[in-house]
């Protein structure tokens, strides 16, 4: 079936991973029976070659996957921030003369809950 759907698909591959990406044309995931005869039909009977197809979808996502690079960028940046921030209070801490004094205390504190 998957060499079939592959020479119907005109993809040159029989990952099912690429045809199931040819024939899930608005990438929800899923492929419906509408979506899957729609897809076989349009390649039995469509004078532009498959790979032409398949480039035009990877350019209809490039959008969506630009914006989820975006937003993996942004919240690295933001653990950055925070990172840096943790490192100078830490050395703010670390440089107060009664630091050891007051870390003490709070494991003090902390020990007498657990008990």
């Amino acid at each position: 079936m998957i060499d079939l759907l592959a020479t119907l698909l005109l993809l040159g591959s029989t990952d099912p991973t690429d045809i199931f990406d040819m024939l899930d044309t608005d990438g929800g995931g899923e492929i419906s029976v509408d979506e899957f005869c729609d897809q076989i039909l349009k390649c039995v009977t469509s004078d532009r070659p498959m790979e032409l197809e398949r480039i035009m979808k990877l350019c209809k996502d490039l959008p969506r996957m630009r914006d989820a690079i975006n937003m993996k960028v942004l919240k690295k940046n933001h653990l950055d921030l925070i990172a840096e921030e943790v490192a100078v209070k830490t050395i703010e801490f670390m440089q107060n003369p009664k630091a050891a004094a007051i870390a003490k205390h709070k494991k003090d504190k902390r020990d007498a809950k657990q008990k």
